[in-house]
């Protein structure tokens, strides 16, 4: 039995070293270059969802192998703290992020200030979630503010601009995403250029969902 283990312990240690980073990439990040192994290595400029992460170095926290998952620290141009996936799932702890939406959404974004992100995912449902998000937009009424939270498996993102009159609600559950967004400080005579852009107006507030897959 003792042989088996170090034989068990000696093919995890082999894995770790040689086991190529880009294989172990998760759903929907891609890079222009990976370099490295698991233990050790560095993504180039890597776009998750089409939004820009830039170059990450990542680095294996070991201790995280006795909670049975895998653990990269992460610093990047754009994006520090824990990611890690396991056979149950994936998610981060304590990550920041600094990420421009401008061009990854036809919604008027601006750029994200993420702070404390720890999240859990498990078969596509949310099992906890926490951090603050702070959203710059291109409309009257300054940034949008939130908390990420999990509610019956989703991931839920609400946010909303400090006067109340602008609000975007994103969430996330089994693969799919929603973002529901209600502009309530656009002057009338600008109206009917996000109403061409598909926009609905309702109760006074410009309105607009979108929907896609993870």
């Amino acid at each position: 039995m003792k042989r088996v283990l170090i034989l068990l312990l000696a093919l995890v240690a082999g894995l770790i070293l040689w086991w190529p980073l880009r294989l172990a990439l998760p759903p929907g990040l891609v890079a222009a270059q990976v370099d490295g192994r698991l233990w050790q290595g560095r993504i180039s400029d890597a776009r998750l969802g089409g939004v820009a992460l830039g170059d990450v170095e990542l680095g294996l926290a070991g201790g995280d192998l006795l909670r049975g998952r895998l653990a990269w620290r992460l610093q990047g141009t754009r994006v520090a703290g824990l990611a890690w996936r396991s056979f149950a799932g994936l998610g981060a702890d304590q990550l920041d992020a600094r990420l421009d939406l401008a061009g990854a959404s036809p919604l008027p974004l601006g750029e994200a200030s993420i702070s404390g992100l720890s999240i859990a995912m498990a078969g596509g449902r949310c099992t906890a979630a926490q951090g603050s998000v702070v959203l710059a937009t291109a409309v009257p009424g300054g940034p949008l503010q939130g908390a990420l939270a999990c509610r019956d498996g989703t991931l839920l993102l609400p946010l909303v601009s400090a006067d109340g009159r602008n609000k975007l609600d994103v969430s996330l559950h089994d693969g799919r995403w929603r973002a529901q967004v209600a502009l309530g400080g656009i002057a009338a005579d600008q109206r009917a250029a996000y109403q061409a852009a598909g926009y609905a107006l309702a109760d006074g507030a410009l309105t607009r969902t979108l929907e896609g897959t993870w």
